[in-house]
């Protein structure tokens, strides 16, 4: 939770904490320092030293498929959209809400478990 209010930056982020982005498909300039969503997972999984992939759609094969109906704190959710199966990961942290770096111009920040796009697993790593 140490990373509230830290800044999307396409590509950002990697096991030490916030990066310098490469430039993204909404306008994101790469090269502010930040978090995308698979980056803010891949730095909190490393403090617990859980080794994560880079990606999203590679973190979502990376541990034990759970149903949604059965998240427990720690568990990644995931989203997609359009023809993109796994868009979007953030981290379910209990009583209905998660963490995320949700996309360019948002910080990162916890918000309700939203239900929209949901995919029906979710990854558990601990």
């Amino acid at each position: 939770m140490s990373q509230i209010g830290v800044q999307y930056v396409w590509g950002g982020g990697n096991g030490r904490g916030p990066s310098t982005g490469i430039p993204g498909p909404a306008g994101d300039p790469g090269n502010r320092v930040g978090f995308d969503c698979s980056g803010l997972m891949l730095y909190a999984f490393n403090g617990a030293g859980v080794s994560l992939p880079r990606v999203s759609r590679n973190q979502y094969n990376s541990g034990r498929k759970v149903p949604v109906s059965e998240l427990q704190a720690g568990d990644l959710v995931f989203y997609q959209r359009g023809g993109n199966p796994i868009h979007h990961v953030a981290m379910y942290i209990g009583d209905g809400r998660m963490v995320e770096a949700p996309y360019t111009g948002a910080d990162v920040r916890v918000v309700p478990l939203r239900r929209q796009n949901l995919l029906p697993q979710a990854t558990r790593l601990l």
